[in-house]
């Protein structure tokens, strides 16, 4: 305030309460050449805002005197306190597989491949197994208000843990026990936890598998049929198989087997003789080789080496048409199977509905005809995403043919190379270079290597 007589300021005093009014904050501004701010003052104040306790004297003294001494700033100070409320004990997660394990991502080899046989063992679980129990966050001590009312403040509770449920993991109401409900490797990505349904063989295979996730065998495959709706990968030898992979496919070394793949199969040593049908394509190492055999891809082909083998020098082709061709065959058949299925399910509706001499309580009886209901809608409901798959498979078969065949080392004599509906065969050993179709010329063009990245191509 402005002094009558001299035309100075006296300084100013500003108090405030915190959030929860448990603190009183005093901010003194020094005088331009008036009246100072004074103790008395300050606790007058704090008398007419009703603090009874819990004054700061030591702290008041402090800031007057700066603020009497100094003839600029603003000096800032608790000039008040009740009782702080404390925070409490932060939620806590035990683990049964310690954390930096979780977040283990899948590794991955020198060329950027993922390498499935290098996965951590310890982060393959089972169904049913807990993963994780959290001990909640507690709240901390009450405190209560330096002013009136002189409520109780309460205290404030530590940090929650959250996590998110991906696939194959379930938690109780609290989300407090965590658990997984099916076999398979365990990830946590930030707070999501998740088991990617996947089932690693230590050993050889000589028998039929049938895999509802992805597949690691550490092992050759030998006169066996392997299907799984993702990863097969195989680290030893396949020999006189067939093999069905819905994802990727990672081969070390084949032989005299069939391959069908819907998305990419990588190959680390070789292919002798074998049939592939690829999604989107085969890529193998730098020095890896395709030795005989056939490959159809959708997109594109990578090889080390395009080599000749006692049956003859491999044929390449990128088309859409036999993968498609193969997929609507398969979906058909899953289509008769579960139509079957749903046959048997009315089948039993009826003879459950109509047999009125049966000897089954009403409860049971009512039970019976919910769970059939169920099975049905279930089953329709399946036959229904199976039609649908079917329009996006043939959408996905008019689409126009292209691509290219790329090879580091040699591209033997004899090889032949089909994309679309364009031919060639090779009459000469090529070294270091790039096929593709010329639609004008209708002709396969050979073109020097550009050398690519195995990982980014």
């Amino acid at each position: 305030m402005k002094d009558k007589n001299l035309g100075s300021i006296s300084g100013y005093l500003r108090l405030s309460l915190n959030e929860d009014k448990t603190q009183v904050l005093g901010n003194i501004i020094p005088p331009q050449g008036g009246q100072p701010v004074t103790f008395t003052q300050v606790i007058e104040r704090l008398q007419r805002m009703g603090v009874e306790a819990g004054i700061k004297e030591e702290n008041i003294r402090e800031v007057v005197k700066k603020a009497e001494e100094e003839e600029t700033g603003s000096y800032s100070v608790v000039f008040a306190e009740g009782q702080m409320p404390t925070v409490g004990r932060d939620a806590r997660a035990i683990y049964s597989i310690p954390e930096e394990v979780l977040r283990e991502l899948v590794p991955f080899d020198d060329d950027g491949w993922p390498n499935y046989f290098a996965l951590n063992p310890a982060k393959m679980v089972r169904a049913g197994q807990e993963i994780v129990s959290i001990l909640p966050a507690e709240e901390g001590k009450p405190g209560y208000m330096v002013v009136p009312p002189y409520q109780v403040v309460r205290g404030k509770k530590g940090r929650e843990i959250i996590f998110s449920k991906g696939e194959n993991v379930e938690c109780d109401e609290d989300h407090l026990r965590w658990w997984v409900t099916s076999e398979g490797y365990l990830t946590l990505d930030q707070d999501k936890l998740a088991v990617k349904p996947l089932r690693v063989i230590n050993g050889d295979v000589a028998n039929d598998i049938q895999a509802p996730g992805s597949l690691v065998i550490n092992g050759d495959i030998k006169g066996a049929t392997v299907t799984a709706r993702g990863v097969v990968a195989v680290n030893g030898l396949v020999e006189d198989s067939r093999i069905r992979s819905h994802g990727e496919c990672i081969i070390n070394h084949a032989r005299n087997s069939w391959l069908i793949v819907d998305e990419e199969i990588r190959v680390l040593g070789s292919l002798f003789d074998c049939d592939v049908i690829v999604g989107r394509r085969l890529v193998t190492k730098r020095d890896a080789s395709v030795v005989g055999g056939r490959i159809t891809a959708e997109r594109q082909v990578i090889a080390g080496n395009l080599l000749v083998s006692s049956n003859g020098a491999p044929k390449v082709m990128l088309n859409r048409t036999t993968l498609v061709q193969l997929k609507l065959a398969e979906i058909r058949e899953e289509i008769e199977e579960h139509e079957a299925k749903l046959r048997y399910i009315d089948q039993a509706y009826r003879v459950l509905v109509h047999n009125t001499a049966t000897t089954m309580e009403s409860e049971k009886r009512r039970q019976a005809l919910a769970l059939i209901q169920h099975q049905r809608r279930a089953m329709e409901n399946t036959i229904n995403m199976l039609h649908g798959e079917t329009r996006s498979t043939r959408l996905n078969g008019n689409h126009e043919n292209g691509g290219e065949v790329i090879v580091y080392g040699q591209a033997a004599k004899g090889l032949r190379v089909q994309i679309g509906a364009i031919g060639w065969v090779s009459t000469d050993n090529y070294t270091g270079c790039t096929f593709s179709a010329d639609k004008h010329s209708g002709c396969i063009c050979v073109l020097p290597l550009v050398q690519p990245s195995v990982a980014a191509a």
